[in-house]
């Protein structure tokens, strides 16, 4: 019994051995195999990387590109002739402008209509020279200006002309107390404004460094 048990121990203690020898032999091998992988996998992330940045520094190139390319398009189109959507572009200002000092009129309780007390303060503080400053700082007009000014002398008279009549009826014109007209007053500032944006549009024209001041 005791040789039998002396056998099954021989046998265990060398099974025992020997996996910790092929361990030991095998295991560097086995490491090295393993961090071969980790590297390779990394690699492989460091490739997809570069290709992901190489095809969003060719997508920016072309949007940087077509940007140029819609740009250099208005450029063009804005140096070109003056037409009917450029004159409604800058009477359009003009409104905006006038409605920057003068309210709205729709009712007769107070605070719904502009009063004489109203433009007498508009007159006393010189809003209408505010109006043109306004108007000259304007997006539209920054835009337009070098094409207006290389515009026909009788399309920019015409403009001109336009641009002094931009102003609404007054209720009695209109016929009835409503948003789309002015009372007498409401009006007399909005002519106002008008007429100062004319003057300052045919000092320009007369001297490009008014223009090229604002």
């Amino acid at each position: 019994m005791k040789s039998h048990l002396k056998i099954i121990l021989h046998i265990t203690f060398g099974a025992v051995f020997g996996s910790l020898l092929t361990l030991f032999s095998i295991g560097p091998f086995l490491v090295d195999d393993r961090l071969a992988d980790i590297e390779t996998a990394v690699e492989g992330v460091v490739d997809n990387n570069e290709r992901i940045e190489s095809r969003l520094d060719s997508q920016i190139e072309r949007f940087t590109h077509r940007y140029d390319s819609v740009s250099s398009r208005l450029m063009i189109l804005e140096s070109g002739e003056w037409t009917n959507e450029d004159t409604e572009a800058l009477l359009g200002q003009v409104t905006s402008t006038q409605k920057e000092f003068i309210q709205d009129s729709w009712g007769v309780n107070v605070g719904e209509f502009y009063t004489d007390h109203d433009y007498t303060y508009f007159r006393e503080n010189n809003q209408a020279s505010d109006a043109v400053e306004n108007f000259a700082l304007s997006e539209v007009f920054l835009r337009l200006k070098s094409k207006l000014y290389e515009a026909d002398e009788k399309v920019f008279n015409d403009l001109v002309e336009k641009v002094r009549l931009r102003y609404q009826k007054t209720w009695t014109e209109a016929g009835g107390i409503t948003r789309e007209a002015q009372t007498a007053s409401g009006q007399q500032a909005q002519r106002d404004i008008a007429d100062a944006i004319a003057g300052f549009l045919e000092d320009g024209r007369s001297d490009p460094k008014t223009l090229s001041n604002r």
